[in-house]
């Protein structure tokens, strides 16, 4: 397995997955650091796999919503869409629950497009997810940056824009 080492300040070196004869398109693995990722942009690309971390005392969630979808504040939201992990196409809502101290939740993403998900327990906490088709180089893939670094790398810019 090879190990893709990230230097960014609370980003979890990742895990690439070499593809198989599944048939499926070879993906990556990103572990991150979920509360350093509000207000930040990571390009990926579709299939790949993001595991959000949390090693800190403070609860977050991961929550992506579809289109116009309200942002959940009931203790309901505080339930899991789907348990510990998922396959997700951006057609319906997707929320991690609560992820305390030490835990964790997954989520592969298998369509490109533009995805916004918020940390339900304060809505000001909001990143996105851009997925490109997997034929795309991405620059710095797999790290969360924020609009500044977009507006700087033309090809990164390009990529994102194309895809929103």
């Amino acid at each position: 397995m090879l190990t893709i080492a990230i230097a960014l300040s609370g980003v979890i070196p990742a895990q690439a997955r070499a593809g198989d004869d599944d048939g499926k398109p070879d993906s990556d693995t990103w572990e991150l650091e979920v509360g350093q990722i509000f207000g930040k942009t990571m390009v990926i690309n579709a299939w790949d796999t993001i595991t959000f971390k949390n090693s800190s005392a403070e609860d977050y969630t991961v929550t992506f919503l579809v289109d116009s979808d309200p942002l959940p504040n009931e203790p309901a939201s505080m339930i899991p869409t789907r348990q510990r992990g998922t396959y997700w196409n951006g057609t319906d809502v997707l929320n991690s629950g609560k992820i305390g101290k030490d835990g964790s939740y997954w989520v592969t993403i298998l369509e490109p497009g533009t995805y916004e998900f918020y940390n339900i327990l304060k809505p000001e906490q909001k990143g996105w997810v851009v997925a490109v088709p997997d034929t795309k180089h991405i620059p710095n893939e797999g790290t969360p940056v924020d609009q500044a670094a977009i507006d700087a790398d033309p090809a990164l810019k390009q990529l994102v824009e194309a895809n929103q």
